[in-house]
């Protein structure tokens, strides 16, 4: 039985670097191995490319393809600092916030 590491559902704008290209994406669900990545197209398996994030740049390959999505595994394991970041960071941007209330001043 092989190990494989949890992964984690998130929405996180990154960048994929093939070759000179540089295209924006995000990652929809990442662990410490890999990531799969929405809105990537034209690359094949087992292609070489930089995953960037937060300034950081992680060598990675393709592992699979579907429409629209690439999964990768890194060629070495995200820390778990990096991890934490592109995890909470939909949390902490998009969690939903009780309406604020108005003063008096502002409704004037």
């Amino acid at each position: 039985m092989t190990f494989r590491a949890r992964r984690y559902a998130t929405n996180y704008p990154i960048a994929i670097r093939h070759g000179a290209t540089e295209h924006k994406c995000v990652v929809s669900n990442i662990s410490e191995t890999g990531a799969c990545v929405v809105g990537m197209n034209d690359i094949a398996l087992d292609e070489q490319v930089e995953f960037i994030h937060n300034g950081n740049r992680t060598p990675a390959k393709v592992r699979w393809i579907r429409i629209g999505k690439i999964g990768l595994v890194f060629d070495y394991n995200l820390s778990a600092r990096a991890l934490d970041q592109i995890r909470y960071s939909l949390r902490k941007s998009t969690r939903a916030r009780p309406p604020q209330r108005a003063t008096f001043t502002e409704l004037l």
